[in-house]
This record gives C-alpha cells, sequence and structure tokens, in this order.
C-alpha cells in the first residue's frame, strides 16, 4: 500500500519515491525517469487517494507555461513503463 514515509519518501507498492534525490527505487535499483515524470509522479503520490484534476497536474508540473493536456499522456506512459504497469491495473489516476 501507498504510505507516507519519514526522511523525504514515499512508499507505494514495490517502489520508493525518494524526495531527496528526486529518484523513484524498485528495491535498490533507481528507474530511468525524466524530471517532468518524477515530479508528475510526485503530485499523484502526494494526493494518494484522491483524483487530481488535469488543470491541476498541469499547472503543478508545468508552471507558468502553457503546455498541451496530452503531454501528461506522455508522461503517465512514461511513469507506467518505469513502474512496469499496465492500463489495465492502474495504480495512479488523474481526470
Amino acid at each position: 500500500s501507498r504510505r507516507p514515509q519519514q526522511s523525504g519518501s514515499f512508499l507505494f507498492g514495490d517502489f520508493r519515491l525518494d524526495l531527496d534525490c528526486s529518484q523513484v527505487f524498485h528495491g535498490a535499483d533507481a528507474l530511468s525517469i525524466s524530471p517532468k515524470a518524477f515530479s508528475l509522479l510526485r503530485t499523484l503520490v502526494r494526493h494518494v487517494d484522491q483524483v487530481v484534476p488535469s488543470r491541476s497536474l498541469l499547472e503543478d508540473v508545468w508552471p507558468n507555461v502553457t503546455v498541451e493536456p496530452s503531454v501528461l499522456k506522455v508522461r503517465i506512459a512514461e511513469i507506467r513503463a518505469a513502474l512496469e504497469e499496465t492500463a489495465a491495473e492502474p495504480n495512479l489516476h488523474y481526470s
């Protein structure tokens, strides 16, 4: 289950999101993820068990920049690939 941890980390499933070094770990292995995908994942993990509107995600991850909403699909796909998650069984939700 996903729950906040001490020292700037969040655990979700078998993964650890380390806020101090901006990395996602599966065990001891750091996953390859872009800075924007990390920011998006951080926002989603911080709002666990909540539906985060896409407009809020865009404002949080791309502040003061106009981007197409489709950029969320690209970054979500990147996150899912990094977490080896399928769209059929999502753990991360946005609208």
